[in-house]
């Protein structure tokens, strides 16, 4: 089998079961190694192997990619194998280690900035509306950007505050709340939308898109505010971090954030070791005792 039909085929069932999001970066991460194959005139799958893979590794890391992301691409060229049912020396391939991931959540001077920029927009212009709307919606509510430009008009009730996703990173439909004061924001998205999703592209008469449309406004900020970390997925970020800060349970956090593992949530927790000093230091029975030690 060629390498180009048994990425062809496996795109085919990626496109069918997977979210745009994942075909598109999968999508991507082939042309990069397809390019790599034609370089070094690979066509037949069966002459991939982990000498291949090790160099088309060495290839990628020229780019300075992270180890993170160079695993990901591992492990998409793994499951190229697996799917077409080819048996190969590279599923022996191990990932490479990865440094421990920390969580990049906004300053409360980021934040200060952020809604600042976002309270000075000329909401008669353009998205502007929108696009405060998605950013104030991200930080009140945790949801994941690919989630959130997916709701749908008919899955919000208003009277009690939630909405259903129904497409999800684990295809896993959940409910989430928002807050009273976010709710007169949401309610003029909703009409402002001429179609079936909240988060609506007013100017081209279309669903908002990632790449073309919050990429386009998150590049705006960073240049009119000289601010990089401004991203729509820092707050995601920076809400979890917050709410457990705040002494949110550890279970419904999980839920609210639609985590598949417990332990990603954790990592919002041991991110707030300084919170947790602070309190042990201000309320430890030891320290607040006037005990002859």
């Amino acid at each position: 089998m060629t390498i180009l039909t048994a990425i062809e085929n496996y795109l085919i069932n990626s496109h069918a079961t997977k979210s745009i999001k994942t075909y598109l970066w999968e999508e991507k991460t082939f042309r990069s190694f397809k390019f790599f194959c034609n370089k070094h005139n690979v066509q037949e799958m069966e002459h991939l192997d982990k000498h291949v893979l090790l160099d088309y590794i060495g290839f990628e890391k020229e780019r300075h990619l992270m180890n993170s992301t160079l695993n990901k691409k591992i492990k998409l060229i793994k499951r190229l194998f697996v799917y077409n049912s080819i048996k190969s020396d590279i599923t022996n391939v191990k990932t490479l280690r990865e440094k421990k991931h920390t969580v990049d959540r906004l300053s409360d001077d980021e934040l200060k900035i952020l809604f600042q920029y976002l309270n000075n927009l000329d909401l008669e212009i353009g998205n502007n509306y929108i696009y405060k709307t998605l950013y104030y919606f991200l930080f009140d509510t945790g949801v994941r950007i690919d989630e959130s430009l997916h709701i749908k008009k008919e899955n919000i009730n208003f009277e009690k505050k939630i909405i259903l996703l129904d497409i999800t990173k684990f295809s896993k439909e959940r409910i989430i709340d928002f807050s009273t004061r976010l709710e007169p924001m949401l309610k003029k998205c909703f009409e402002l939308s001429k179609g079936i999703y909240l988060f609506w592209n007013i100017m081209k008469n279309r669903k908002l898109d990632y790449d073309s449309d919050v990429q386009y406004f998150y590049h705006k900020i960073k240049k009119e505010t000289k601010c990089a970390k401004l991203t729509a997925h820092r707050l995601r970020h920076t809400f979890a971090s917050i709410s457990a800060q705040n002494g949110m349970n550890i279970l419904s956090l999980k839920e609210i954030l639609g985590h598949d593992n417990l332990r990603t949530t954790q990592k919002y927790l041991h991110a707030n070791r300084k919170k947790t000093k602070s309190d042990f230091e201000s309320y430890s029975p030891l320290n607040n005792n006037d005990i002859d030690l």
